[in-house]
Formats: structure tokens, C-alpha cells, sequence
């Protein structure tokens, strides 16, 4: 039997190439995985600060700028990017705000505070995904603006909206058992129309505009705490059993609606009582001040508060 140099070369050339083959389809096996992976984290980053429907243009216009970029200096370069502003009506707007949180900072230790507001914050988070809320935005410590009914119109974006409103309110219930603070929920509630886009160029930030979120912020400002302030506009949307209790106020922005706007508390049973009580003591500390002693007033009313 007779083997021949060239054949055992043939043959390990072969057993070599094919060694090789099989290297570089892992290769790129691990590194197709590896965008894969990559391009799942930079859409759950991109979820987390702007609507799932302008993550896709979004990522287009991070592509198209980094193509741009590495182009020559100046070359069909954009002096501003793309804001991605829409417009939507028939919108529901709500913003709340934490009552007394100044108090609550006070007695809490700072890693506390930022524990507590983590975990309040995470349990708005998962009421705005029952509730399929678009654009869940943190203005500061205290504050919070949400809206339903964008970019997919749904019928009951109005109720979802006062259902959030008083799941919030519950849940800060928690908060106030756990520190002995008496901290509430004090939210308002419109509808209407609104434009939003993307603001920012290296940090992103999602935000909505218009005269009626305007209007909505008014209606948080000048609520009650434990309730949900709502206009007319969206009591005539709402399609559940509520208990109103028609509101009153002295803000011009809302007196110029020429409208009712109304109470909604999550304890019907004592929603007439406690909005009465409200009333009473305001009025009480008007009748101080109007008798000249202002200086008494304002420490009652803030011993009220």
C-alpha cells in the first residue's frame, strides 16, 4: 500500500479549512448574538424614556446620524434633530402631586427618602402599564404628568385616567401607614388635545404641550389632597359609576371655562362629608382675614393644611 505526500497534504489542508469554517461561523454566530443583545438593551433604553411607538424613529435617526458623522466634517449635517412632534386629540392629561412632601424629606434620611420615592415611583410605573398609559414623566421629586389615549385612541382613556388617579391615591395610603407622614395624592385631570415630541439632544426627554395640559396642571394646583380634580369635559367622557361632588375654586385659568369641574374620591361613603369639611375651614380662615388679622389667618391655615 502505497500513500503518497500529496495526498496526507490534501488531506489536512482539507481538515484545516474546514476547522477554519466552523471558527469563523462561531465567530459570527457569538457576534450576531452578542448585536442581538445589544440591540435589546438599547430598546428597552430607549422604552424607558420615550413611547414604544417613536422607538423605531428613532433608532433610525441615531443610525442616520452616525452614518452622517462619519462622513466629512459638516457634510449634510443637521443644525437640529429631529423633535418626531405629533399631534393628538381627544387626550386624557393627569397630574399629581405629593402633599406634604416637604414634611416627609424632613423626617426621612436621605437613602430613605430616595428608597421610599423609588418604590412609590415603581408602583405608579406598573398602575401606568395596567392602564396602558403613554409617557410616564417625573417632573421632579414630587410631581408626576401622565396621559392616556396616544398614540392608539381608546374610548375609555378618560376613566383609565381617574382609575390611575385613585389607584395612586391608595397607594400612597401605603406610604403614609409605613412613616406616620401625613402624605397624600393631590391630582387633576383634563381632556382635550396635545402635542408632543422629544426634547434634548444628548438627554432625551419626552414631554407633551398644549393649552389643555396647561389646563390640567391648573386643576392638580387647586384640588384637594386624596382626590381627583376633574373638568367637565371629562366627567361627560367618563363611562363608569362615579360619586361627584361638584368643586369649587378662584383660580382665573379654570374660571374662565365658564364650567363646573368636580371631586372624585376613592371613598364615596364619605366624599360629601369630607368636601364639605374642606370648604368650611377655608371659609373660616377667609372670615379671619377679613376681620383683619391676616397674620393669624395664614398660621391657621397653615395648621390646616
Amino acid at each position: 500500500m502505497v500513500v503518497t505526500g500529496s495526498g496526507l497534504i490534501c488531506d489536512s489542508n482539507s481538515a484545516c479549512s474546514r476547522a477554519s469554517i466552523a471558527q469563523k461561523l462561531g465567530d459570527a454566530v457569538r457576534r450576531r448574538t452578542e448585536l442581538e443583545t445589544l440591540k435589546s438593551r438599547q430598546e428597552k433604553l430607549l422604552l424607558s424614556v420615550i413611547p414604544a411607538y417613536l422607538t423605531d424613529k428613532v433608532s433610525q435617526s441615531i443610525i442616520a446620524n452616525s452614518s452622517t458623522a462619519r462622513g466629512l466634517p459638516g457634510k449634510n449635517q443637521k443644525l437640529f434633530h429631529d423633535l418626531h412632534v405629533q399631534v393628538h386629540d381627544n387626550v386624557s392629561i393627569l397630574f399629581a402631586d405629593i402633599v406634604n412632601f416637604t414634611v416627609l424629606a424632613a423626617q426621612l434620611t436621605a437613602k430613605d427618602l430616595v428608597r421610599t420615592l423609588n418604590e412609590l415611583y415603581s408602583k405608579f410605573d406598573e398602575d401606568a402599564q395596567v392602564s396602558k398609559t403613554t409617557a410616564t414623566l417625573f417632573k421632579n421629586m414630587q410631581i408626576l404628568e401622565a396621559s392616556i389615549g396616544m398614540p392608539v385612541n381608546r374610548p375609555n382613556h378618560a376613566d383609565m385616567c381617574v382609575l390611575m388617579g385613585l389607584e395612586m391615591i391608595k397607594t400612597i395610603k401605603q406610604v403614609r401607614v409605613a412613616t406616620g407622614v401625613n402624605v397624600n395624592m393631590r391630582i387633576g385631570v383634563h381632556t382635550g388635545s396635545v402635542l408632543c415630541g422629544i426634547l434634548g439632544l444628548k438627554k432625551w426627554q419626552f414631554d407633551i404641550w398644549s393649552d389643555d395640559v396647561t389646563l390640567a396642571n391648573h386643576m392638580e394646583a387647586c384640588g384637594v389632597s386624596g382626590a381627583v380634580h376633574i373638568t367637565k369635559k371629562t366627567k361627560d367622557m367618563l363611562m363608569g359609576d362615579y360619586c361627584f361632588v361638584e368643586a369649587k375654586t378662584d383660580d382665573p385659568t379654570i374660571l374662565a371655562l365658564c364650567e363646573p369641574t368636580y371631586h372624585i374620591l376613592p371613598d364615596k361613603a364619605t366624599i360629601v362629608e369630607r368636601t364639605a369639611s374642606i370648604y368650611r375651614n377655608k371659609r373660616r380662615a377667609m372670615d379671619i382675614c377679613e376681620d383683619g388679622n391676616a397674620a393669624a389667618s395664614r398660621i391657621s391655615m397653615k395648621a390646616k393644611m
